[in-house]
């Protein structure tokens, strides 16, 4: 008998696990913007199958705290829940859309929306998502200490400045359209007042040859607060030629001084780079050291002569 008994009591679990397999709630998605720019709305989705049981109820959380509940069995199926500094656009919400107004960065954190089926399942299924408000800088990036021109072996420092933000924002360097990084990079970050923080980046590296597209370096400075806020500076710099520059004009040369050592005190010691030889590194220099290292090697093998130039006087 009591062997029969639990038989009949695993054969009821079964026969409620299936039903609550076949009537419960399955799919059910959360579609929360990765972040949204502070006084703008924010839209935030709820998709479910009900697997053909009614719908009861559509709840939505900021953290631990209900704000939103659509209850379509009611005369009325919308019901806000007050939370300071949180406006619902009733009449663009339904049960799988809440539009949240003017969202400001108090509301970051933690949205969860819970959706429950009704009778005889009231099967219950939550899912969650992160919003973060961001409140980007007021102006856009800005380049200073870079000059309009330079001369081979000349070093540039530059440093491109953005304004408060919360929260701080992303700035990288660009030469030529490439992005870079390394020890000739630093950032930096400061905090200014609450949860605002300023962000400003430097680099300096030596002026080479091949850094220089028909003549001209573009230095570009890129900032990005997560997905929703982008601005860029950019300078154009030239390359100041040298009377030594002219010297073989028909081959059009690119001049790179020599990290050789010389004792000629009567010459001046060049190293020549063919003018159809691939470009062979960009040098920056090392902050700990007087050594330069390299930040772009092209496979092919550079091409070069010495050329002395003897000036006698």
């Amino acid at each position: 008998m009591k062997s029969g008994g639990k038989c009949f009591l695993v054969g009821i679990f079964a026969i409620c696990a299936l039903c609550r397999d076949c009537l419960g709630l399955k799919e059910v998605r959360i579609e929360v913007p990765t972040a949204v720019i502070q006084g703008h709305d924010a839209i935030l989705k709820c998709f479910f199958d009900s697997e053909g049981d009614k719908l009861y109820s559509v709840k939505w959380y900021h953290d631990a705290a209900e704000f939103y509940r659509f209850t379509p069995s009611k005369s009325h199926p919308i019901k806000l829940f007050e939370i300071k500094g949180f406006t619902v656009s009733e009449e663009n919400s339904n049960a799988t859309h809440v539009v949240l107004k003017n969202v400001s960065t108090a509301m970051s954190g933690k949205f969860s929306c819970e959706v429950t089926a009704d009778q005889p399942s009231f099967f219950t299924d939550m899912k969650t998502a992160h919003l973060v408000v961001v409140d980007p800088p007021k102006n856009s990036v800005s380049i200073t200490g870079a000059k309009s021109r330079y001369k081979i072996d000349d070093f540039l420092k530059a440093t491109c400045t953005s304004g408060r933000s919360d929260p701080a924002v992303n700035l990288t360097w660009h030469l030529n359209g490439r992005p870079v990084d390394g020890p000739q990079v630093h950032k930096y970050k400061t905090n200014v007042e609450g949860n605002y923080v300023s962000s400003y980046t430097t680099i300096r590296f030596r002026i080479v040859q091949p850094l220089f597209e028909n003549g001209v370096l573009k230095l570009r400075c890129s900032a990005n607060l997560m997905n929703v806020w982008f601005r860029s500076a950019e300078k154009s710099i030239q390359l100041r030629k040298e009377k030594h520059h002219e010297l073989h004009p028909e081959a059009e040369p690119a001049w790179l001084p020599s990290t050789t050592s010389t004792d000629f005190s009567n010459e001046n010691y060049w190293m020549y780079v063919a003018r159809n030889s691939p470009e062979s590194t960009l040098i920056f220099e090392d902050n700990t050291n007087s050594l330069a290292k390299p930040l772009l090697i092209n496979e092919a093998i550079i091409a070069a002569t010495v050329i002395f130039s003897y000036n006698f006087r």
